[in-house]
This record gives C-alpha cells, structure tokens and sequence, in this order.
C-alpha cells in the first residue's frame, strides 16, 4: 500500500473524484444547444478577458 503524503491528502480534499470542471460543463452546455462556432466567435468577441482581482473585504487578507 503506497503512503499518501500530506499534499497528496489536501489535494484529494479539495478536488474530489467526480467534480464537474466548469470548462467542460460550458463546453456540455454548447454541445447540448448546439452552440455554431459562429454564435461561439460573438460570445467570445465580448468576454470579459481582464485579470481576475481577488475581492477585498476589510479585515480579511485572502491572499495569506
């Protein structure tokens, strides 16, 4: 029997076998209304692509 180490543990807590990634539920979701690769080229055209900013809440550093 192989030894888990602990970054091996955390990890499986935080990504549990059977988690829906969200890329692959958009995709799903594309396939099942039968999204055209042009109606696909519009969505993409006015996507929000900024950086992501972490939220500030007074009091609480997320980042720590």
């Amino acid at each position: 029997m192989a030894m888990l180490t602990v970054p091996d543990i955390l990890e499986a807590a935080v990504k549990p076998e059977g988690r829906v990634k969200l890329g692959s539920l958009l995709a799903d979701i594309g396939r099942q209304i039968k999204l055209t690769d042009e109606e696909f080229a519009v969505i993409d055209q006015v996507r929000d692509t900024s950086p992501f900013q972490a939220a500030v809440v007074p009091g609480i550093n997320f980042l720590e």
